[in-house]
């Protein structure tokens, strides 16, 4: 999805000839799922955050980002290569290549998810982690840089409590929360 950093599945990250093929020297799971290859000869550096793809997520989510976060910019200083990957590479794992990148190219959240969009189809970060994405993006941009390309979340882009709506505020405003490429749909099996 951007020099140094691939967002895949389980699958991609249990594959550890591809893994060597690709470069990867460091794999952020965000998933609880287990490290297949942790602790091999010649294997990557692992991260697990341990995240579940749903709201109880929420109480640590801010700080799963920053560690992920971390977790690639400490490999990219090194010269290394990341796969940032969960279950299927679709929520958690398109969730902190956002975030790395909200912070690394200072764009807002909906820049980089459109962006990342072109370069895996599937991304679909849940409700609960694009709230995260939002709050992450006004604490890690410059105010110049919101002020200049506006915030993901709102028309307003001014009232961080403008993203938290009533059940019936939110048929007229889910635009306002949710990138513009976001569908109501079912996520295919």
């Amino acid at each position: 999805v951007a020099p140094g950093l691939y967002v895949g599945d389980e699958a991609a990250a249990a594959n550890l000839a591809g893994l060597r093929q690709a470069g990867v020297t460091h794999v952020l799971n965000c998933s609880a799922l287990a490290n297949p290859h942790e602790g091999q000869p010649n294997a990557p550096t692992y991260m697990q955050l341990g995240l579940l793809d749903n709201t109880s997520d929420l109480p640590r989510m801010q700080e799963a980002l920053g560690q992920g976060v971390e977790f690639i910019a400490q490999a990219h200083a090194a010269g290394g290569t990341v796969l940032v990957h969960c279950h299927r590479g679709i929520s958690r794992s398109a969730t902190l290549a956002i975030a790395y990148l909200v912070q690394h190219t200072h764009q807002t959240a909906e820049t980089v998810f459109e962006h990342m969009r072109t370069r895996r189809r599937v991304i679909d970060p849940n409700l609960t982690y694009w709230t995260q994405l939002i709050e992450w993006e006004r604490t890690t941009l410059p105010g110049d840089v919101l002020a200049k390309q506006g915030s993901s979340s709102t028309p307003s882009r001014s009232s961080p409590a403008s993203i938290f709506v009533s059940p019936q505020q939110l048929q007229v405003r889910h635009t306002a929360i949710w990138p513009s490429a976001w569908k109501w749909r079912r996520r295919p099996s």
